[in-house]
């Protein structure tokens, strides 16, 4: 389940409706400055100081409430951000000003989205050394309590 914190401070199940989805099968997820190795069927490498993970969506997504799901594994803790670009924009923002790891025994991410659209997501700032094994990013919205 998800969860968000509504307008009266209470934190409140939600659900997510998933418009995008990228997985290690497809070719979608480009792997930047960095060698992809073997793994469990995910985009596995071991990360760089300059190591990225681009997805170019097909079509933008834009409005309110979006969100976006990063599922990987790590062999060590490691920090890493979600950023994002727009139509028509030539650089990237960061999803969030919210600092993100992964370890061992944390296998995924939900990061809200402070852009109006999306149109590519570059995952980034990985620790140095760590293997990681990227199984798939999805973009979404929140579009309702849970019941």
């Amino acid at each position: 389940p998800y969860f968000r914190f509504a307008d009266s401070g209470e934190l409140t199940p939600v659900d997510v409706d998933w418009l995008a989805e990228a997985d290690s099968a497809g070719d979608e997820l480009r792997l930047l400055d960095g060698e992809r190795e073997p793994g469990n069927g995910s985009l596995c490498f071991t990360a760089t100081d300059s190591s990225s993970v681009l997805w170019p969506l097909g079509s933008e997504l834009a409005g309110p409430d979006l969100v976006i799901r990063t599922l990987a594994t790590v062999d060590d803790e490691s920090t890493f951000q979600i950023t994002v670009r727009g139509a028509g924009t030539d650089g990237f923002d960061r999803a969030n000003e919210d600092g993100h790891e992964l370890g061992p025994d944390l296998l995924g991410v939900l990061d809200t989205v402070a852009t109006a659209s999306v149109a590519t997501v570059r995952v980034k700032g990985f620790t140095p050394g760590v293997r990681v094994c990227l199984g798939s990013l999805a973009v979404g919205r929140v579009v309702s309590s849970a019941g």
